[in-house]
Formats: C-alpha cells, sequence, structure tokens
C-alpha cells in the first residue's frame, strides 16, 4: 500500500480530452479558403499570476478543389500586447512558429503545432499566414495576408458558453 500510494504521489495521470474541452476558431480568406483553428487551453498558476498555454494545437485549410500535389505552409506569430494611454502595441520578440500542413482528402490539409504554444496566450494577440502553393490568402477583414485573432478571448467565451449564469 504504502508502494502504491508513493506510485500516485509521484506519477499524475492525464484524462482524455473532451469534445468541450476544445476551442474553435474559425477564419476565412477573400478566396473562400476556410483556416480552422482547434486547441486545449490550460490554465496553471504562478505567484506572479496565471499562464494560459495551448496544447494541442491542429490547423486545418479547406477548399473545395485542393489536391495532395498542393503545398499548404503556414505561420503563427503570438505577440504581447501592452496599452498605454488608449493605444494597443506589439512588446517584446513575438514566438513565431511555421508549420507545413499534410494532406487531408481532396478538400482539406491538416497538421498539429508541435509542442502547441510554448508562450502564455494571456495578454496576446496571435497572427496566422496561410501559403498555399506560393500564393498567400487574404484575410477579407486587414485586406492584407494577416489574418489576426485572440485565442485567449476565444477560450473565454467556450468557458462562459459551457458555464452559463
Amino acid at each position: 500500500m504504502k508502494y502504491l500510494l508513493s506510485f500516485l504521489l509521484f506519477f499524475s495521470f492525464s484524462l482524455p480530452a473532451h469534445s468541450n474541452d476544445w476551442t474553435h476558431i474559425r477564419l476565412q480568406s477573400t478566396d473562400g479558403t476556410k483556416i480552422a483553428i482547434d486547441f486545449i487551453a490550460y490554465k496553471e498558476q504562478y505567484t506572479y499570476g496565471p499562464v494560459w498555454t495551448a496544447n494541442p494545437v491542429w490547423i486545418d485549410v479547406t477548399r473545395q478543389g485542393l489536391r495532395d500535389s498542393r503545398h499548404v505552409r503556414l505561420v503563427l506569430k503570438s505577440f504581447f500586447l501592452t496599452e498605454f494611454s488608449h493605444l494597443t502595441y506589439y512588446n517584446q520578440e513575438p514566438e513565431i512558429r511555421e508549420l507545413t500542413l499534410n494532406f487531408a482528402n481532396d478538400t482539406r490539409f491538416t497538421g498539429e503545432l508541435p509542442y502547441g504554444l510554448k508562450t502564455c496566450i494571456l495578454y496576446r494577440v496571435q497572427e496566422l499566414l496561410v501559403q498555399i502553393d506560393n500564393e498567400w490568402l487574404v484575410d477579407p477583414i486587414s485586406g492584407t495576408s494577416i489574418f489576426k485573432f485572440d485565442m485567449a478571448a476565444a477560450e473565454k467565451a467556450r468557458i462562459e458558453s459551457n458555464n452559463p449564469h
């Protein structure tokens, strides 16, 4: 019994993720290409405050007519935000991750970001750039190849929708 208790104290067990543990972000480019970002956020409490990370992070790119001969890659940036005098600006060096997606079927490429995002997603904004056969997708909101989103805000919305007041 003493060894079993020591074993249980030394090792931790992880439970499989349930479908309501996943946070979903959906984007669409000007040409109709759909981008799905799915992740699980984890909160760890430290003396200086909470740290939220995202792991795993899966990204799918879907469009009619995609073939396995196409090359789909992306760049994901996570910036720390600072607000000062009604201005928001990027502070510190961003975490930059690149990923080549794998062919899934005639319309979809998919990939998991190895180790998820290594930095805290709280107080950060993310930017995604997606390239299909050397052409960057265009975000209809910004009119550029940069799709901006906020993983922490999406996680907060997921938590609130799972726990109605």
